[in-house]
């Protein structure tokens, strides 16, 4: 009788672990709007160095977009959590 209870007892606790995991991972939001940015630099706001001249330009080949010497490319797809 104790090892039917204990069973069953051990189902629902599995089950209802697995539930509220599901739910927690489901409701899970980015707290960072646009972090990958699929939408170019939508919601980020650039900050210059100090002396810096306000320009702000997003690399997309080997070529620097300032000077257009020749730079490592940059990364591809989403950057890992």
């Amino acid at each position: 009788m104790k090892t039917v209870i204990h069973t069953k007892l051990l189902k629902f606790a599995v089950t209802m672990t697995f539930v509220f995991a599901t739910t927690a991972a489901a409701q899970a939001t980015s707290l960072i709007t646009n972090g990958g940015f699929e939408a170019g630099l939508a919601g980020w706001t650039p900050a210059d160095a100090l002396g810096g001249d306000g320009t702000f330009s997003p690399q997309t080949g080997t070529a620097s977009p300032i000077s257009g010497y020749s730079v490592p490319a940059p990364p591809k797809g989403p950057m890992p959590p």
